[in-house]
């Protein structure tokens, strides 16, 4: 073998031997990991839905909180939509239940409810409304209606041609929540007169 074929073989060789190493060891594409992406906090998260909302705004909805300040909107992103509606004067009033999480279910406080006061679309006051700690002579006059919409419905509700008679019972439930120091009674009973307004009232 002369001296210019003994070059090539070994440059035939080496030229083998460096396409095998780039196969073996070059490194593959299924072994590079995959970048996951970062969770997004949830105020940030409100943000991005809604970029005119003040980021502290955005932080207390995250956290089911609402003040006042805020809009209609920021409202029922935060607690969802009302239960009930209504309107008087400048202002309207948004009803909501209040209910304890229990494990898998929540437990509906009966009595107590909380109630937004808008004006001009925007949150005035917050009311925590309690049948069983609130003074109940204001409401004397009031229609069935109203007491509904303020405070919900009863436990129970016996009809009589005199007027109906509606008994509130106090949830055990919620006398473990912050709203026990609220609860002075175990029991209210409403009586109305024949128009379907409040007559009278008795704790007990």
């Amino acid at each position: 073998m002369s001296g210019e074929e003994r070059l090539n073989l070994i440059l035939g060789i080496v030229v083998l031997a460096l396409v095998w190493a780039f196969l073996h060891f070059a490194p593959s594409s299924r072994a590079i990991p995959a970048v996951e992406s970062v969770p997004v906090p949830a105020a940030i998260e409100i943000q991005q839905r809604h970029p005119d909302w003040p980021i502290h705004y955005c932080q207390r909805i995250a956290n089911g909180i609402v003040s006042t300040g805020m809009t209609r909107d920021m409202v029922v992103e935060a607690w969802g939509s009302p239960t009930q509606q209504l309107q008087q004067g400048n202002s309207v009033y948004l009803s909501y239940d209040v209910s304890i999480p229990i494990a898998d279910f929540t437990s509906r406080c009966c009595g107590v409810r909380n109630v937004v006061e808008l004006q001009r679309n925007v949150v005035n006051s917050l009311l925590r409304m309690n049948i069983f700690g609130d003074n109940l002579d204001s409401w004397v006059g009031q229609p069935e209606n109203m007491i509904l919409f303020f405070f919900g419905p009863p436990a129970e509700t016996l009809e009589s041609s005199a007027g109906n008679v509606w008994t509130y019972e106090a949830t055990p439930f919620c006398r473990l929540n912050d709203i026990a120091a609220g609860i002075t009674a175990d029991t209210v009973g409403l009586y109305f007169d024949r128009d379907g307004n409040l007559r009278s009232w008795i704790r007990q």
